[in-house]
């Protein structure tokens, strides 16, 4: 009878640290969506290949991109505002898609019209956003040929809030 009683308590034990850290996990989510949740900017993109980092941002964005808005919103949704410089004047003023932060938020999966990317979450606060992305997921994913595009290894965006 008291191996039983201490089987019981051990299984007990168990099932509250499994159903604690399933808490604190939804609870990990909750902050890093909070953080998430908000209006951004891009400040830079990054071309980094091993310890070679360079800012392709004028390169690699056109200046009517430079200026809109990423409005990651609760439940989410994602709506990319044009901002003041557009590229056609005929386009939509936004852009729909959702975003899911995955793999314990360290991925954040962006889908919109073009398809959907899945980055690597190297930061995020309420005050900076840094995701990445290898450059031939990146090809991939716009249908880009490699051999078109001058830079190998990963992309890094890095966000300011609006």
């Amino acid at each position: 009878m008291k191996k039983s009683i201490q089987l019981f308590a051990f299984l007990f034990t168990v099932l509250v640290c499994v159903s604690s850290c399933s808490k604190i996990e939804e609870l990990a989510t909750v902050v890093e969506n909070h953080k998430l949740e908000r209006q951004w900017v891009v400040s830079d993109v990054l071309s980094v290949d091993g310890s070679r980092s360079v800012s392709i941002m004028n390169d690699f964005l056109e200046d009517c991109d430079k200026d809109d808005v990423h409005d990651f919103r609760t439940g989410g949704i994602l709506q990319i505002q044009s901002g003041t410089t557009k590229c056609d004047p005929a386009e939509a003023n936004i852009v729909s898609g959702t975003w899911t932060l995955l793999d314990n938020n360290r991925k954040l999966k962006i889908t919109q019209l073009m398809g959907s990317m899945t980055f690597n979450v190297d930061e995020l606060s309420t005050t900076s956003m840094r995701m990445s992305i290898g450059v031939t997921d990146f090809l991939a994913s716009v249908g880009i040929p490699a051999s078109t595009f001058p830079h190998k290894g990963t992309l890094v965006y890095v966000y300011r809030p609006k």
